[in-house]
C-alpha cells in the first residue's frame, strides 16, 4: 500500500524535494518500499522486533546516506516502544 502511493505521489514528492534539496528522495523510497514488497513474505514470517529490525536494515542498505538512517531509525523507534 505504502509502494503504491509513493508511486502515485512521485511528481510531488519530487518536486517537494527539488525546493529543497536535490530531487532523488522519490527515487531513493522508491527503492526502499520496493525491496520492502520483494521481501514481503520472509519479513511476514519474523515475530514483531526481528521484522521490525529487518526493515531498518533493508531500508539503510537500499537507501543509504542521510535518507537511509532516518528510514532505519523509524523501525528501531517503534520496535523500542513495542518493548
Amino acid at each position: 500500500a505504502v509502494n503504491q502511493e509513493l508511486n502515485e505521489k512521485e511528481e510531488y514528492i519530487t518536486n517537494l524535494d527539488l525546493a529543497t534539496g536535490d530531487g532523488d528522495h522519490w527515487a531513493n523510497l522508491h527503492m526502499g518500499f520496493t525491496k520492502l514488497t520483494e521481501e514481503k513474505e520472509r519479513l511476514e514470517a519474523l515475530d514483531l522486533s526481528s521484522e521490525l529490525k529487518e526493515i531498518g536494515k533493508i531500508m539503510m542498505a537500499v537507501i543509504g546516506g542521510s535518507s537511509g538512517v532516518l528510514w532505519q531509525c523509524l523501525p528501531a523507534r517503534l520496535q523500542s516502544d513495542e518493548g
